[in-house]
């Protein structure tokens, strides 16, 4: 990080009332702001934040090592978050907080070469502007901002921008947008596929829970389109084009993306103008929205011609994939074996993807592939017997379990489980929480069920950890649980005791058994 920019983030720190519950975009001021929505969209936006469960959006969180993959896969896999990455941290709060922030000392020379340049551009090249764009005090302090201790991260955010930009002016001109409209990702995420918020927003479009679901993006504990680029980028045009469509002015409908539809409409009502430069003039918006939209337009400026501002961003090759849809649930490992296409390529072609696997359910997904290689990749994927597909087994933490009884169950070690899953504290265990479990060594791999979010269904297939025979001669036979099936019952049926049952399948006293359980055990002959 550059002395300017680690400057900037010692001032931020020591901003007075900084709000970390915004968030550029992500809807952030939205969500505050949605308990008085009038329109009906937002009654449903409303209703949907308040059936939000933090719980059910864990399961990355603890998901955090693929045991049976490599360290690059694994560091993949591992929460993105703006506070575990200083850059994306600096560059969204000093966003949120610009009107805070103490600016560099004034360069009138820098600005006036600013308010030069902008006049001097030729009107063929103001015409490529797909929005309307001022330049204006405001936007002039955002030019000059990212152009001083803003440069570094403008400069890498640019850089990445060329991974999307093509293909989401593809989408944007199918959906009959402005194409310009691409660079509130360079204000929202600073084109960082798993950007995410702390008010809960993600992806390239920082949409937050809510809202995605509203516009289709399914979130569950193994996927998050939000961060698909490409069905993210076609629910921000479709959000975009409806609050152009009730706001008939893009910098309003910028405004609404971050504030909220009713937010503006109000600030509308009170302030009597639909003119956004008048309504921020005003405060009639929140402090946060007010530099949104000027960052955008000053984003925009820079990027057109960066090098007029001093800019030299070292772009990335465009993103060159096949998109198949796939709906089976494999382990990336696996299919690298299988595909000869490695498990960390798949990792990053797929941010959607919410642990080393391609996710599970019955719903097909987008599934990204290199340039070529669909059709090589199905035929492999497809010869993948159904016993070698997963190299792990999903737990889900019952009420009343311990790690050593999880650990004693599946025959591994305590410190195996901590290690697939960053578990600092072993006594620190959520009801609910999702567990990974590595493979006993010449255990065949099993599925175990884990709990989802939006549109799983449980799996029940279990198998129990190796049962130890008794030494008088006995016949083992294997049991598997049926509805209303007890441990009493069965002990009952084979006539055995239920302390033997529970010691030969290595079940403590409140551990519970499922449909679908295979339990061994030993009959007297």
């Amino acid at each position: 990080m550059s002395s300017k920019a680690t400057r900037a983030l010692v001032v931020l720190v020591t901003v007075v009332g900084m709000s970390a519950c915004l968030s550029v975009g992500g809807q952030g001021a939205k969500n505050a702001d949605r308990a008085g929505e009038a329109t009906s969209e937002a009654v449903i936006w409303q209703e949907q934040a308040e059936l939000e469960d933090p719980a059910t959006t864990s399961f990355e969180e603890t998901f955090l090592s693929e045991a049976t993959a490599n360290h690059s896969v694994r560091h993949l896999f591992e929460l993105e978050t703006e506070g575990e990455d200083d850059s994306v941290e600096l560059f969204k709060a000093t966003l949120e907080n610009v009107e805070d922030v103490k600016m560099p000392a004034e360069d009138p020379a820098f600005l006036a070469e600013i308010k030069n340049e902008w006049a001097s551009t030729p009107v063929d090249e103001l015409r490529t502007y797909g929005i309307p764009v001022v330049m204006n005090p405001e936007v002039e302090r955002l030019i000059y901002y990212f152009s001083t201790d803003m440069k570094d991260l403008i400069e890498a955010a640019l850089g990445r921008s060329s991974k999307y930009e093509a293909f989401m002016r593809g989408i944007l001109r199918e959906e009959g947008l402005p194409e310009d409209i691409v660079w509130i990702c360079l204000v929202e995420s600073a084109f960082k596929d798993k950007a995410y918020s702390s008010a809960g927003a993600s992806g390239l479009w920082q949409f937050i829970e809510s809202t995605g679901q509203l516009y289709g993006l399914v979130q569950n504990y193994s996927i998050d389109e939000r961060r698909d680029p490409e069905l993210a980028t076609r629910a921000a045009a479709r959000f975009l084009r409806h609050l152009y469509g009730k706001l008939h002015s893009w910098p309003l409908a910028f405004a609404a993306y971050n504030a909220g539809l009713g937010r503006v409409d109000r600030a509308i009502q009170r302030g009597g103008t639909e003119n956004f430069w008048e309504l921020s003039a005003k405060k009639l918006l929140p402090e946060q929205t007010r530099t949104y939209v000027p960052a955008i337009m000053a984003g925009m400026i820079i990027a057109k011609n960066p090098a007029r501002f001093g800019f030299s961003p070292a772009y990335e090759p465009a993103r060159n994939v096949d998109r198949v849809e796939f709906s089976e649930s494999i382990d990336l490992a696996v299919l690298a074996d299988a595909t000869n296409i490695p498990a960390a390529d798949l990792a990053r072609l797929n941010p959607h993807f919410r642990r080393p696997a391609t996710p599970s359910g019955s719903r097909k997904y987008n599934l990204y592939l290199p340039r070529g290689s669909s059709a090589s990749f199905l035929t492999a994927a497809a010869r993948i017997p159904n016993d070698k597909k997963h190299r792990w087994t999903a737990h889900s933490v019952r009420r009343g379990e311990t790690l050593g009884a999880i650990a004693q169950r599946y025959g591994i070690s305590i410190d195996a489980i901590m290690g697939s899953n960053a578990i600092r504290n072993p006594k620190r265990l959520r009801v609910g929480q999702e567990l990974r479990i590595p493979p006993r060594a010449g255990a065949h791999p099993v599925t175990v069920a884990a709990k989802s979010n939006v549109d799983e269904r449980r799996s029940t297939a279990r198998r129990a950890t190796p049962a130890q025979p008794p030494r008088t001669k006995a016949s083992s036979q294997v049991h598997k649980v049926r509805p209303g099936d007890t441990l009493y019952r069965i002990a009952q049926r084979y006539g055995v005791s239920l302390p033997e049952l529970r010691r030969w399948n290595k079940l403590g006293p409140r551990s519970l058994i499922h449909p679908g359980d295979l339990l061994t055990l030993f009959v007297k002959n």
